[in-house]
């Protein structure tokens, strides 16, 4: 899954007309991880009487996240 990641960036800079190691250049992104996590997160309402949890708010960090969508409501995107 790294060697996908890897792949996207480089696609995401030839996208913005930018050279494909853009983003491997010192002082871009040195902190950054080339990590590619799928996640799913089952249709639930958290219940903590039986032990359920869903995902409560959080932030995606680093550079970029990939989102499939349907018709279930639930996912927000807060813009500051």
């Amino acid at each position: 899954l790294e060697a996908v990641a890897i792949k996207i960036t480089e696609l995401i800079a030839l996208s913005l007309n930018l050279s494909s190691n853009y983003f491997k250049q010192p002082g871009i992104r040195d902190d950054a991880q080339d990590v590619l996590y799928l996640l799913h997160y089952p249709k639930q309402k958290s219940d903590i009487d039986k032990g359920l949890f869903g995902t409560g708010e959080h932030t995606d960090y680093d550079f970029f996240t990939i989102l499939l969508t349907d018709n279930n409501r639930g996912l927000q995107i807060f813009y500051d």
